[in-house]
């Protein structure tokens, strides 16, 4: 007979919202599409903009579309 081996119980990791880049990496998308289609990419995004919401760049309008 094999002696038990004692478990000491490890507690619950505290919720913790992933960094924006890693939310919104193309593996995160790419894993939330194979989850859910379209819809799952969705959510995911979603809850980027809920979790993070919309900043503005420091980067004018303008040198967005320079070449």
């Amino acid at each position: 007979m094999q002696p038990e081996h004692r478990r000491t119980p490890v507690p619950p990791a505290a919720p913790m919202a992933d960094p924006p880049a890693k939310m919104m990496s193309m593996m995160s998308l790419r894993m939330a599409y194979q989850r859910g289609g379209f819809d799952g990419l969705d959510q995911q995004l979603q809850n980027s903009l809920d979790e993070f919401g919309p900043r503005s760049s420091d980067v004018p309008v303008h040198k967005l579309f320079e070449m």
